[in-house]
C-alpha cells in the first residue's frame, strides 16, 4: 500500500478534547510526534512498540507517555498487559449502526490513536453498499 503523505487533523476537535486539555504543552507535542509515527506505521494509526521504544523515537521520557495514557489520550497496553477491544458503533440520526471492532482485545505492546483508527475505518468503508458500479467493466444498466 502506498504511504499517504498526510493525515486528517481537526483543530476544533483537538482544542475541545478535554483529555488533551489536561495535558501540558510538552505532552501535547509528544502526542503529535507519536501520531506521526502512527501515521507512518504499516498498521495505520497504531504502534506495536513498547513505551520505551516510542519514547526513544519521539525523544521524550517514558513518564510523559505514561501521563498521556493516564489521561486517556494514548490508548492501548504495554508488554505483559491486555489491550481492551476498541469497538466503534456508527450512529446516523438517532439510530446506532452495526458495531465494528477496530482493535480486538489482545496482548500488548499496542498503542493507538482512536481517531486515526476511526478515520481509517471510514476511509476503507466509504462507498460500500453504493448502488453505483465499482469501476470499469462492471455490468450495470442505467
Amino acid at each position: 500500500m502506498a504511504r499517504r503523505p498526510s493525515f486528517q487533523f481537526y483543530p476544533a476537535d483537538y482544542l475541545a478534547n478535554s483529555n488533551l486539555r489536561r495535558c501540558t504543552f510538552e505532552m501535547r507535542g509528544v502526542w503529535m510526534e507519536a501520531m506521526c509515527f502512527m501515521h507512518a506505521s504499516d498498521e495505520y494509526g497504531l504502534l506495536r512498540w513498547p513505551l520505551k521504544e516510542i519514547a526513544q523515537a519521539v525523544g521524550c521520557s517514558v513518564k510523559v507517555l505514561e501521563a498521556l495514557v493516564e489521561r486517556g489520550v494514548m490508548k492501548g497496553a504495554e508488554s505483559g498487559e491486555t489491550c481492551p477491544a476498541f469497538v466503534y458503533v456508527p450512529r446516523s440520526g438517532r439510530k446506532d449502526g452495526s458495531p465494528a471492532t477496530l482493535i480486538p482485545e489482545q496482548p500488548g505492546p499496542i498503542w493507538y490513536s482512536s481517531r486515526m483508527l476511526l478515520d481509517e475505518h471510514v476511509r476503507q468503508n466509504r462507498g460500500k453498499g453504493t448502488r453505483f458500479p465499482k469501476g470499469p467493466g462492471d455490468d450495470v444498466d442505467f
